[in-house]
């Protein structure tokens, strides 16, 4: 995957719009990944790369 697919919904559908489709997916990626056990498990991986990566993560969303 080229990661065009984490940035943007590639489908639209009869039920939700494009726009609905996007809220959903911002609430579904922060609700991952600000769990505490992830960000726990992460800090102790990557240490201060961790905070780079959700200020990156926040511009995007």
């Amino acid at each position: 995957m080229n990661g065009i697919a984490t940035k943007y919904p590639v489908l639209e559908t009869m039920n939700c719009s494009l726009e609905e489709l996007k809220k959903l997916q911002k609430k579904a990626f922060l609700s991952f990944y600000l769990r505490p056990d992830y960000l726990i498990t992460q800090a102790r991986k990557d240490g201060f790369v961790l905070i780079k990566t959700a200020a990156a993560i926040f511009k995007e969303v």
